[in-house]
């Protein structure tokens, strides 16, 4: 791939290609936008390059188990899950986007409470 092949190991790759794709007319702006749906999986898999700040993040149907097992019912489920969140290296912190396609509704549903009418 195009972008493989010009990366030449700098140490961060999101500035590299933001630097560089002002050179291609053809690459996306938003590449995680843009392939999203083709398996996108970071910068560094796109230059095939090893990231050990990486973070691996549980499949939606074990993160949806954590969360709804330590969640204490606080009112506002968001804030609650912003400090707790710090606590779990494979917990992101953008669930909407992260999970979006794999089940995620909302917050309420997250933490298994009914939507109230």
């Amino acid at each position: 791939n195009e972008v493989k092949s010009l990366y030449k190991g700098q140490s961060n790759v999101l500035k590299w290609y933001n630097k560089e794709k002002k050179n291609h007319l053809n690459w996306p702006h938003d590449p995680h936008d843009f392939y999203e749906k083709h398996g996108w999986s970071g910068f560094s898999k796109l230059v095939e390059k090893n990231n050990p700040n990486e973070r691996h993040f549980l499949p939606f149907k074990d993160f949806k188990n954590e969360v709804m097992n330590l969640y204490n019912g606080e009112v506002n489920i968001r804030k609650w899950y912003s400090k707790e969140q710090k606590n779990h290296s494979n917990w992101p912190f953008s669930v909407e986007r992260i999970y979006k396609n794999d089940g995620y509704v909302g917050w309420q549903e997250l933490v298994g409470k009914k939507k109230e009418e």
